[in-house]
């Protein structure tokens, strides 16, 4: 009996040991990307250049540091073409806003005339009659009241005037910050990219042999469940593609292709999708009056989520083994700790989570904390 309740306060120790190591882990690595984060996106950077800086090694027989220019300045001289490209792409959307949203403002405040002609007159002219018929002291109560919303809304409004020029305020100061951040990026990735065996090898020899076996296996785990998840998102979001751009050819928008293109892109921000570009566009058409464009953009819509709930298992699956409900829920879980960014981190979560699962650590642990040994 004494044995057994020994084996077991053993055990809960080592149970609790694991949740306090991984706590501060957790913990070291919040604050390490909250105070260091310029440096966490070279080493992104570095890691993603890196086989394209070994082959050059290898094959070009180039020294580290010239493999390493060349790709850096190949991977932003390809930044600043997408940036270009987005940016002509840009000017052509804000020429065409400017020749055709001035005459979808017309329709609009039209529209708006007409309602308050055909509306809001005839309710008004009701109300007045119902205002004069009510006793003076009945009369003033209501007057107060509407000065005192007036007052209400005048205050809202200047508060968000005021919430908007701060916000406007902290971003100009902001861009001498980010200039700073964006050159502290460039830096680390050059010398992370320069010097990565030497790090590898280095820090590697930290930990015992059977701790470098376990992290060589959870990083190739990690590689390979990256490039899963960036494959069924390519194909999903090719597919979306697809459709877009063919149902936006056969409504007849304007630049079909290029509209695919950028919806497509949307689509791959998680939990948002394609409906952070149709809700906004389908809620406009409406309220301008153009309800056939609207019901055809909806009915897409439609097609566009049917389409992704039915498939978005099957290549979930296929690719990575996770359900779109884990994902679904891993992104709450980071919306509720982390907020609207906490979102956009789902990705890296389910990454990580998945590549935990598929190197067995789970179960090494579970050994670790019933026998004391780690195999």
């Amino acid at each position: 009996m004494i044995i057994t309740q020994n084996r077991l306060g053993k055990q809960m120790f080592r149970f609790f040991l694991l949740i306090v190591v991984s706590c501060l882990i957790l913990f070291s690595f919040y604050y390490i990307f909250t105070y260091l984060y310029p440096f966490v996106i070279a080493l992104l950077f570095a890691w993603l250049l890196n086989p394209i800086i070994s082959l050059c090694t290898n094959k070009l027989h180039l020294s580290r540091t010239i493999a390493t220019c060349l790709a850096l300045l190949t991977f932003f001289l390809l930044l600043t073409l997408l940036i270009s490209i987005s940016m002509v792409e840009t000017v052509q959307a804000i020429h065409y806003l400017n020749t055709y949203v001035p005459g979808y403002f017309r329709e609009l405040f039209e529209l708006l005339n007409n309602w308050i002609d055909t509306a809001l007159m005839p309710f008004y002219e009701r109300i007045s009659g119902m205002f004069d018929r009510l006793r003076l002291d009945q009369q003033t109560t209501i007057i107060e009241q509407i000065h005192h919303l007036l007052n209400r809304l005048a205050e809202f409004g200047s508060g968000l005037l005021e919430v908007f020029f701060i916000k406007l305020t902290n971003i100009l100061l902001a861009i001498p910050n980010m200039l700073s951040v964006i050159i502290f990026i460039l830096l680390g990735t050059f010398f992370f990219s320069k010097d990565w065996n030497e790090l590898q090898h280095k820090y590697v020899k930290i930990f015992p042999q059977k701790g470098r076996e376990g992290l060589s296996s959870l990083y190739l785990q990690l590689k390979k469940t990256f490039f899963r998840y960036v494959k069924a998102q390519l194909i999903l979001s090719g597919f979306s593609l697809i459709t877009l751009a063919f149902g936006l050819f056969i409504i007849r928008v304007e630049h079909p292709f290029i509209l695919a293109l950028l919806i497509s892109l949307v689509d791959l921000i998680p939990l948002l999708g394609t409906g952070l570009c149709f809700v906004p566009w389908l809620i406009y058409l409406f309220l301008s009056g153009n309800y056939a464009l609207t019901i055809q953009l909806a009915i897409l819509y439609g097609v566009i989520i049917i389409q992704r709930q039915i498939m978005e298992p099957k290549i979930m699956a296929e690719q990575m083994g996770v359900h779109p409900l884990v994902v679904l829920m891993i992104a709450f879980g980071s919306f509720q700790i982390f907020g609207i960014f906490g979102v956009l981190l789902t990705p890296g979560f389910v990454i990580v989570l998945q590549a935990i699962q598929a190197t067995d650590l789970p179960r090494q642990l579970w050994h670790y904390i019933v026998t004391g040994e780690y195999n």
